[in-house]
């Protein structure tokens, strides 16, 4: 089935798209790794995978002919979920001394699509006077990425402080979930007998694109925005990402699972300031 849908998340009051009043107020202080001083974010849940699917057969008919027929068609993979919209509003004074810990963040994130269900047929057919066998095997599609929500910050505390790698001060992203893989296909068929033959057909399931990353809205208006690293200072550390979109196509053909790939993504906007020595 579909992945749920992302909630709206708000701190602060805003008149539509207007911050009026923050949210939240004081200082915070992380030390540990992995720690962000604040983290906004809603996620739209991932699609559900197909269901596979089996189909076998077998036939024995010693002194005359017979046949058998395989057919299998994988199910159809969910679609991930849309992120919801997040808009938030705070002037709290941020520092953090761990690696990969950043300020702030503000994401909304569409859930990725399913993977489609595989199939597999086979036939076995025996007979003294011939026989056929016929195996036709569909993988499933994949699901459809989720889209990203609008993402809306307004950054007004006085300082947003990291120190340690890989830790900028604001990130503000949508980004849209990847789409699904197309599931495989195995068609195997066995025939013995005096006229013998067999057919096997497998195609793989589409994949699917992803989803669109919605509109980011980023005001930082903090008095200072450092970022240190050995003891050397950087100003800036302002990391602003702007619809992401992914596509993921994914689909084989012929027997026995082959597949091909194709990866294709687009960073529409992009801006970041990281690690600007000071003269």
């Amino acid at each position: 089935g579909k992945g749920g849908e992302g909630g709206t998340v708000t701190v602060g009051q805003f008149s539509g798209s207007t911050p009026t009043t923050p949210g939240l107020s004081g200082s915070i202080q992380t030390s540990g790794n992995r720690s962000p001083g604040m983290l906004y974010q809603s996620v739209g849940g991932g699609g559900g995978q197909g269901g596979y699917a089996v189909a076998a057969a077998a036939s024995f008919a010693p002194p005359t002919i017979a046949g058998s027929v395989g057919v299998s068609l994988g199910g159809k993979a969910g679609d991930g979920g849309t992120g919801g919209t997040v808009k938030v509003y705070e002037d709290a004074n941020i520092t953090t001394t761990g690696e990969s810990s950043t300020g702030l963040i503000a994401q909304s994130v569409g859930g990725g699509g399913g993977t489609g269900g595989s199939s597999v047929a086979a036939t076995l057919t025996i007979a003294g006077g011939g026989s056929v066998g016929v195996n036709v095997g569909i993988g499933g599609e994949g699901g459809k990425g989720g889209q990203g929500g609008s993402v809306n910050l307004k950054a007004g505390g006085s300082n947003i402080t990291t120190t340690g790698k890989h830790s900028p001060g604001v990130l503000a992203q949508s980004v849209g979930g990847g789409g699904g893989s197309g599931g495989y296909s195995v068609a195997a068929g066995i025939s013995g007998g005096g006229m013998s033959g067999s057919v096997s057909v497998g195609l793989g399931g589409s994949g699917e694109e992803g989803g669109a990353g919605g509109t980011v809205t980023s005001d930082c208006k903090s008095g200072r925005m450092v970022c240190r690293r050995d003891g050397k200072t950087a100003l800036g550390g302002i990391w602003f990402v702007e619809n992401i979109r992914c596509f993921f196509k994914s689909c084989s053909s012929k027997s026995s699972a082959l597949f091909a790939h194709s990866l294709f993504c687009h960073l529409r906007h992009s801006l970041w300031l990281v690690h600007l020595p000071l003269k």
